[in-house]
């Protein structure tokens, strides 16, 4: 999977760093651009240490409001269409599920 992007969505960007740091490095190694969409949760120095880009993403973890849930779900398929990635990988329920739907509606 040679050039692209892969973006990987996650409501906490030190489960990212701390459990799919090889899955991203290999996805480097394959001349990727690895982007994290997460909130921003004192993981930024060791993702960018790495030479990944953390997009902060607000979402809650357990948060069941439809008003702040449908916000989430928004500003993610903005940073999707922004990016355009070739790839998203969604880890955790809510960016599974807000992931998919924004990534299919943004036609990726």
């Amino acid at each position: 999977m040679s050039g692209g992007k892969a973006l990987l969505v996650c409501n906490s960007a030190w489960a990212v760093a701390n459990f799919r740091m090889a899955a991203m490095r290999a996805l480097r190694d394959e001349g990727m651009e690895v982007i994290v969409a997460a909130p921003d949760d004192g993981a930024r120095q060791a993702l960018e240490a790495e030479g990944f880009r953390l997009v902060p993403w607000d979402v809650r973890g357990r948060g069941m409001r439809p008003d702040r849930e449908m916000g989430s779900a928004l500003r993610l398929a903005r940073v999707i269409a922004r990016e355009r990635p070739t790839v998203c990988l969604n880890y955790t329920i809510k960016p599974a599920i807000y992931g998919s739907l924004a990534a299919r509606s943004a036609g990726r």
